[in-house]
């Protein structure tokens, strides 16, 4: 005699699970767009150390194919490179670098906060983050 016994082994997901993953995916839905939208501070702070170092590293060259001293006013650099945002760099008493033909310069160092982000080598002209 054929019984109908109903399961209660019922496979799938019920109403509150599927309220559940709607719920984080919209979450996930409104975060990402802010995270990828816009590049992060550090990035934007590497790619300025990079534009700053590189105008420095151009003076030198320019200095040594020359033959004759260049100048560079780290108060216009800064200003084209914006390092910072809101943190305004202080430079150390020589604003002006000077960079001679056989590839030193008069060195200085670039405080941005407290920390000094870059330095200038008297003897080499070389530029080099601090460690």
């Amino acid at each position: 005699m054929p019984t109908s016994a109903r399961t209660t082994d019922a496979s799938g997901f019920t109403l509150m699970e599927m309220l559940v993953v709607l719920a984080v995916l919209s979450l996930l839905a409104l975060a990402i767009p802010s995270m990828i939208g816009r590049p992060s501070t550090r990035l934007e702070g590497r790619q300025n150390y990079a534009k700053l170092d590189a105008a420095l590293a151009k003076a030198r060259t320019q200095a040594i194919r020359s033959g004759a001293r260049q100048t560079v006013e780290l108060a216009d650099v800064i200003a084209e490179v914006d390092l910072t945002g809101s943190l305004k760099p202080e430079l150390d008493a020589a604003k002006l670098i000077d960079f001679y033909a056989d590839g030193s310069s008069s060195g200085g160092t670039v405080v941005v906060g407290a920390r000094p982000l870059m330095t200038i080598s008297w003897m080499t002209g070389a530029v080099d983050a601090p460690r």
